[in-house]
């Protein structure tokens, strides 16, 4: 091993995220030893070198790494999220190459949706797939189910999409959807949006109670847009931060927005697709068998994109979100990440991306 390893090889963060996970899974193991903890570090990032070991008193054992992929391993594994994800599509990709036989004997599959007397199926399932949100486009879709198609089947089976969010409630949504113009031009480009931009604009300068004035530092070039940050550190011209406890929201009217923000920017038209989904869901997965070669699948959270705005209970109805984030510029804003969240993740108490207390500052309709 390496000694004299640089600061900002040390991702203290992340692993230690990733290690509380690991731990949180293991629920006979109420301490994980150096060499699991390497074993689980390891098997998470294969194509890392590692370089040293570290300790941080009263907390696990933290690894360094060094390796070209060291942002990715930031991506995978910040908030959990990524890492969830991931353990959730291992849990269906091992079902499904179990009970097809790799994909030689098709199965059906049942989705039981969010009124839990609504169920869904499909017929002809042979596979899954991970999607990738390097794709162009950025998709919401994370997971896709392949089908079998007859040679001569004039009606093909259309593939079934789902995208995924980790841990098993609300609060743990790190986000519905972005609003970006480069991402989500049509989500972004709606006019609930455009109003919600221009009310929290407003609301910035004149509140005080919720905002403090701050000057960039060269610490801040490193993050977020530099452009936009470089023409307020040489200025030094101070703007207006949001206190980090506090989060400013909006309720959303339309409800063809909030099928947007929950199943895709494409999901008012007909076909599925990367970014028109067939499921929302969240958590991990169980498995029912309910006859042979037919199998449900159960999660925390299913919502299809058929649902009736009745059937929803309202700590899931999305909202508009504005939030402190000191990597992000969102919209031009600096140090703010604009997003849509369930009406629980803009409110819960328990919200992992908040101080504990936070307060939501909601702007008229």
């Amino acid at each position: 091993m390496q000694n004299n390893i640089k600061s900002d090889l040390i991702i203290e963060q992340v692993l230690n995220k990733l290690l509380e996970l690991a731990r949180s899974e293991e629920m006979t193991e109420k301490t994980i030893s150096d060499e699991k903890a390497l074993e689980i570090v390891q098997s998470h990032f294969p194509n890392y070198t590692l370089v040293d070991k570290i300790s941080v008193p009263g907390s696990t054992p933290l690894f360094v790494l060094q390796g070209s992929q060291l942002e990715e391993a930031n991506r995978l594994s910040t908030g959990s999220e990524h890492y969830q994800e991931k353990k959730a599509f291992e849990q269906l990709k091992n079902f499904i190459n179990e009970k097809t036989e790799n994909g030689t004997n098709p199965i059906t599959v049942t989705f039981k949706t969010e009124s839990g007397n609504k169920k869904e199926t499909f017929t002809n399932i042979i596979d899954v797939e991970y999607i990738s949100s390097n794709l162009p486009g950025n998709p919401i879709a994370d997971f896709v189910f392949l089908r079998k198609n007859e040679e001569n089947a004039i009606d093909r089976l259309p593939p079934i999409y789902l995208s995924h969010k980790g841990g098993n409630k609300l609060t743990d949504f790190r986000q519905l959807s972005g609003i970006s113009q480069m991402k989500r031009p049509k989500i972004n480009a709606h006019k609930e949006v455009q109003k919600f931009k221009k009310l929290y604009e407003e609301w910035l300068k004149t509140n005080v109670e919720h905002t403090y004035s701050y000057v960039l530092s060269s610490s801040d070039l490193d993050k977020g847009r530099r452009e936009l940050r470089s023409y307020y550190f040489d200025s030094q011209m101070p703007i207006k931060r949001l206190r980090s406890n506090i989060v400013v929201a909006k309720v959303i009217i339309d409800e063809n927005l909030m099928r947007q923000a929950m199943h895709g920017q494409d999901t008012l038209q007909p076909e599925r697709g990367l970014h028109a989904v067939d499921f929302l869901m969240q958590g991990s997965f169980k498995f029912q068998k309910l006859s042979k070669n037919h199998w449900e699948i159960i999660a925390p959270i299913v919502i299809p994109h058929t649902f009736e705005f009745k059937d929803l209970s309202p700590e899931k109805y999305p909202v508009l979100t504005i939030r402190p984030a000191d990597k992000q510029d969102d919209e031009g804003f600096l140090f703010t990440r604009i997003g849509i969240y369930p009406f629980a993740g803009a409110h819960g108490e328990k919200n992992p991306h908040r101080a504990a207390n936070k307060k939501v500052i909601w702007l008229a309709k």
